[in-house]
């Protein structure tokens, strides 16, 4: 977890709607004090120069989009201390991480959509949105775990500016719902700390994974050495693997097809 030392916006009002209805732009830091609410109208936007931490026991509810830019210190933090059951309970809105600098971002509590264009992003809880939207910069879930909860094709989307998440990227582990009946296609942009690799699920509709509802897929060194390998295609031995890594997928539940 990043400290510094930094001003502070203290929103006290105990109740604050009809928020911003145009940008605003803070120096440093916003600090959401225990008992505020603090509201985001729909179409409405909040720019920070820096970071955001809400205090246990305050409310964030966000309709519009919240962009946390890099600040003085070069980085912009999203700390959530509410606890379970806060944090965009009915908000549809966006959180935006932009600039320099390696953010990081911290909630036991649910997004709707994180858009990435930074350099990094340091998890320190699982994170859990139903949308990723990748611009720039690589996603570091270090033990822990970026997690979708949209089981759209799109749920996890790249850029224009970011083609076949070649600019963006998850580094770690990456959870994704998926609805196989009913969605044809899911991409896993998993890599390391200076590549991407793609793992993709293809035909889903024609043959489904019968009672799959998530996977968990990693990207990693490959464990062991090639001594005594014994695999084969069609006849045709194996007698190397290549040392670029291994692919970790496993599913929520052992498929019935």
């Amino acid at each position: 977890m990043k400290t510094h030392t930094m001003k502070k916006i203290i929103i006290s009002l105990l109740v604050l709607s009809q928020f911003l209805q145009t940008d605003i732009l803070a120096q440093e830091v916003m600090h959401v004090q225990n008992g505020t609410t603090l509201k985001i109208e729909a179409g409405a936007s909040i720019i920070l120069a820096g970071g955001i931490t809400l205090e246990n026991g305050s409310l964030l509810v966000n309709e519009g989009t919240i962009t946390l830019k890099s600040g003085a210190t070069g980085d912009a933090d999203f700390i959530d201390n509410t606890g379970t059951g806060n944090f965009y309970q009915h908000g549809t809105g966006k959180l935006l991480f932009s600039g320099t600098g390696n953010h990081g971002v911290h909630t036991v509590n649910l997004f709707e959509q994180i858009t990435m264009d930074c350099d990094g992003l340091d998890l320190t809880t699982n994170i859990t949105a139903n949308k990723w939207y990748l611009v720039n910069g690589i996603i570091n879930t270090g033990t822990r775990t970026a997690i979708v909860t949209g089981t759209d094709q799109f749920s996890i989307e790249a850029d224009p500016a970011n083609p076949n998440f070649s600019k963006s990227w998850f580094n770690g582990n990456l959870k994704r719902s998926i609805s196989p009946a009913t969605t044809n296609t899911y991409q896993f942009p998993v890599g390391n700390s200076t590549r991407v690799n793609i793992a993709r699920l293809d035909n889903l509709m024609t043959t489904p994974l019968n009672n799959v509802t998530s996977i968990d897929a990693s990207f990693g060194p490959k464990p062991g050495n090639d001594a005594g390998l014994l695999v084969n295609d069609l006849g045709t031995p194996y007698t190397i693997v290549n040392n670029g890594g291994v692919w970790h997928i496993t599913p929520d539940v052992e498929p019935t097809t």
